[in-house]
């Protein structure tokens, strides 16, 4: 796959820290365990910082919503969201890791105990079937001597997720770039400058159990779409309702991540984490990842449009780009040293069309084409512990904003900033 020269802001200072963000291997020599407590007996509240780097772990690695549902029951039911230093016979950390598990530094670092439990929770999940419950998969991966523990308490855990999580999952701006909403997880729509509101799904019975994972403005701005990563699509003003993958036998049992308009606005498409692309309205099929050799073993993070409408690249999270139709490829971040151990989190056309910029969960921007750099967020201590969620172009074209999980808004070149949750 060709390549073009991009640019970042990371820095050999931030290594470390991306490096962990991102879930890459580190020497005991490298790493620094986070602060702990004695839990002999375990504290009876959880320790918010902690829960907050578990959950940022957890987006970061695209944990679905049973995945982090079995992540705060484990992290519950083992240590109340506490760093501990000690445990039954050799554990320590939030999840209780045995000796096996790693050395003592690596489990009591939270975002790498996290990642660790994570990677084997999604591996869980990938092979059980969908009657298969959150507390089930967390025994699959603890293998505790009270398998029971982790389902009783879902209602914690959901709470937990709640309270903590007020977690934003993306960012559009309207047509003007004047206002920009922020969508929340629960479905939620937070307007800021002169974005105008239509309604949200938080709250609603329609949306009840769901996760958002997508806005997407419509040409007049006069509306919006809500994507649930069930395939739910859900208009708001003028927004068109074309049909959606929620309930259809088709998507049995995947997860979608992005629905874009087609360039006529009379249809979209949703992509599926496999790499599936599904068309509605007048939107054209040009082709899709999932089932494909090249694609084995990736997940799909995004779909963007091609300039003349009549294609589309989908970017892959480990910052591989795939082009369908008339779309043109610039390059690409998958299999490149720079991007070792990161994750990809967006891909956004130049005004052009001539190039493109993507985004890493670190707060990275990496440039293809004719796409100008602006700056990034890697590496920069207002963005430590944070999880970038996706890269917006600015109205004028000489900049962009970069949101973050936590509901910050970060503004470069001539993006204005206009308010953070």
């Amino acid at each position: 796959m060709r390549t073009s020269r991009s640019r970042t802001s990371l820095t050999l200072g931030a290594t470390v820290t991306l490096a962990l963000l991102a879930g890459l291997p580190m020497s005991t020599a490298a790493m620094a365990a986070d602060p702990t407590v004695n839990c002999r007996p375990v504290p009876s509240a959880e320790n918010p910082a902690v829960v907050r780097q578990v959950y940022t772990q957890a987006i970061n690695d695209g944990a679905d919503a049973r995945v982090m549902l079995a992540t705060f029951e484990t992290a519950w039911v083992e240590s109340h969201f506490n760093n501990c230093s000690n445990g039954d016979l050799d554990s320590v950390g939030v999840f209780q890791q045995r000796a096996s598990w790693g050395s003592v530094d690596a489990r009591e670092t939270v975002a790498t105990a996290a990642h660790a439990f994570l990677i084997r929770a999604k591996n869980a999940d990938a092979t059980a079937g969908a009657t298969v419950t959150a507390g089930q998969i967390a025994q699959k991966v603890q293998a505790s001597a009270n398998p029971s523990a982790y389902d009783q308490s879902a209602g914690k855990a959901n709470a937990l997720i709640a309270t903590y999580s007020t977690a934003f999952a993306a960012m559009a701006r309207t047509p003007s770039g004047n206002g920009y909403y922020l969508l929340t997880r629960d479905g939620g729509v937070r307007p800021h400058g002169t974005a105008p509101t239509f309604g949200d799904a938080r709250g609603q019975s329609y949306f009840t159990g769901q996760t958002a994972v997508a806005l997407v403005v419509t040409t007049s701005g006069n509306g919006y779409w809500i994507l649930s990563e069930a395939g739910g699509v859900y208009g708001y003003g003028d927004a068109q309702s074309y049909g959606a993958a929620a309930g259809q036998s088709y998507f049995t049992g995947q997860r979608a991540v992005a629905l874009v308009p087609n360039a006529a606005g009379n249809g979209y498409w949703i992509v599926a984490a496999a790499g599936g692309v599904y068309s509605y309205g007048g939107a054209a099929f040009f082709g899709a990842a999932a089932g494909q050799s090249y694609f084995n073993g990736q997940s799909a993070v995004g779909l963007t449009r091609s300039p003349g409408g009549k294609g589309y690249w989908i970017l892959a999270a480990s910052g591989g780009i795939y082009s369908y139709g008339d779309a043109p490829f610039f390059g690409s971040a998958g299999g490149q040293p720079y991007f070792a151990g990161q994750r990809a989190v967006a891909l956004t056309t130049t005004a052009s069309g001539h190039g493109y910029w993507v985004a890493s969960a670190s707060g990275g921007v990496y440039s293809y084409g004719d796409a100008g750099f602006f700056g990034s967020a890697a590496g920069q201590s207002y963005f430590n512990n944070q999880t970038a969620t996706g890269l917006i172009r600015s109205a004028g074209g000489s900049g962009y904003w970069i949101p973050a999980a936590s509901g910050g808004v970060y503004a470069y070149g001539d993006a204005p900033f206009l308010g953070a949750a």
